[in-house]
């Protein structure tokens, strides 16, 4: 060894920690993710109106973005990344609740669990919704969305837990066994 080189031996021990990402965090890598999403689904969009000449069918309003959003999060977050390409850019990984990489099941499972209680709490609204307007003089777009929002804000309560639980997990995090971390580690020399 020469003289100039640390002594590899005897320096000390380098300790890595990781913190568990922030509702910040996760929300501004949410945000991102939404606009790549949006981004390829518009491209999708193009390409399927330009293919099929029909602007408006049923593959490109409704099945498309479902089916892309659906693939995206589970495929990414059990990939070697570990994440989104917007939890990547915020410096955020998803791993089980043993910090090893997500298996495919439980990435699907997560995700199933978010689409089945979207579709059921927005449905409800939904046709609570259209039952009022029936049989009430008020304004259908009003109370459409007023429900909207209504739904809107539980379903972002169910994500609100993040800032509540130690582990900063979501309730969709807790059922399935999620943690998502931050990457940066802090070095602590003894």
């Amino acid at each position: 060894m020469f003289l100039d080189e640390p002594d590899l031996i005897t320096a000390a021990p380098i300790v890595l920690k990781s913190q568990y990402a922030s509702f910040a965090d996760r929300a501004f890598a949410g945000v991102l993710d939404a606009i790549i999403l949006t981004v390829v689904e518009t491209i999708g969009f193009s390409s399927i109106n330009l293919i099929t000449g029909n602007t408006w069918s049923v593959l490109t309003h409704a099945i498309l973005p479902c089916a892309i959003s659906f693939l995206y999060y589970p495929i990414m977050e059990c990939s070697s990344w570990q994440a989104t390409v917007g939890k990547r850019c915020f410096g955020l990984m998803v791993t089980d609740n043993n910090g090893k990489k997500l298996s495919l099941i439980r990435a699907f499972f997560k995700q199933t669990l978010q689409t089945i209680t979207g579709t059921i709490l927005f449905a409800g609204i939904f046709l609570l919704c259209a039952s009022i307007t029936n049989y009430s003089s008020l304004n259908p777009t009003a109370v459409f969305f007023t429900g909207i929002f209504i739904a809107n804000v539980l379903y972002f309560g169910m994500h609100c837990a993040i800032v509540f639980t130690q582990k900063k997990q979501s309730v969709f995090d807790k059922v399935t066994g999620r943690l998502v971390y931050k990457r940066r580690f802090k070095i602590i020399e003894d």
